[in-house]
């Protein structure tokens, strides 16, 4: 496969991503329950909210990576841009993980459909949906970015000679 090929599948798995994103941030913020105020609610509205930032930062990195891959290939921006797109990948992660889909916040939203009414329980369906969306859409971003990585290594490999047997000790 060629680099730029593998770039261009990148980009449109980060905007699957990105989109879904917006989905989560949606149920998170726009259509959270307002009947009672609730911290819980409100930490998920902002977890939402900086996924939904770190997913930006990742389409426009792809982009930038498809764009390198261009033919001619800029390597030194292609391997920024990667570079680029998986640090902002890897920090969604953490945030994903970190804030959305620990067992402890997916226990406390739990209870919290346990405790609420027809309204937040609804809610919390719709958020815990969006979530496994999401988690899904990462690993598929991170699976192209690995075959980036994978193609420019290839490249790379293949501009040098291979060792000859009698070089060996």
């Amino acid at each position: 496969m060629t680099t730029y090929a593998v770039t261009e599948r990148l980009w449109p798995a980060v905007h699957a991503l990105r989109d879904d994103v917006l989905a989560l941030r949606l149920q998170a913020v726009e259509d959270r329950p307002h009947d009672e105020p609730n911290k819980l609610v409100e930490d998920v509205g902002a977890a939402a909210e900086s996924l939904a930032g770190w997913a930006e930062e990742a389409l426009d990195a792809a982009a930038r990576a498809v764009s390198a891959a261009d033919p001619p290939t800029d390597i030194a921006s292609l391997h920024a841009a990667l570079d680029s797109c998986g640090v902002a990948v890897h920090r969604f992660a953490e945030t994903l993980q970190g804030e959305l889909a620990a067992t402890t916040r997916i226990d406390e939203l739990t209870a919290l459909a346990s405790e609420g009414g027809r309204e937040v329980r609804a809610w919390i369906g719709a958020i815990k949906q969006a979530l496994d969306n999401v988690q899904e859409r990462r690993e598929v971003v991170q699976t192209a970015l690995t075959l980036c990585w994978r193609e420019l290594a290839e490249r790379a490999v293949s501009r040098f000679p291979e060792p000859s047997e009698s070089g060996r000790t």
